[in-house]
C-alpha cells in the first residue's frame, strides 16, 4: 500500500510492531502515512496481484489534508 503525493513521491506506510506476536496477529491493523507537508493524491497497492492506484478527488485531497493537520 501507498500515498502518492501531488509532486509523485510514493509514500509507504509504517506499521505498529506491537500488533504482531510470534503466536498471534492483530485482527485490525493501523498504518500510518508520514506525509510531512505533502499533499496527498492518489492511494495504491503495489502488490504483484494488485497492482492499481485510484486517484484522490480534490474534495479527498482537502478532507485528507484537513485531517493530516488536525494531528
Amino acid at each position: 500500500l501507498y500515498v502518492k503525493t501531488t509532486d509523485g513521491t510514493m509514500v509507504r506506510p509504517l506499521i505498529d510492531n506491537r500488533q504482531i506476536g510470534e503466536s498471534r496477529i492483530s485482527s485490525v491493523h493501523y498504518l500510518r502515512f508520514r506525509l510531512a507537508d505533502k499533499v496527498p493524491a492518489a492511494v495504491g497497492c503495489s502488490h504483484a496481484d494488485i497492482n492499481v492506484e485510484w486517484p484522490l478527488t480534490k474534495l479527498q485531497m482537502a478532507e485528507l489534508c484537513k485531517d493530516l493537520m488536525a494531528r
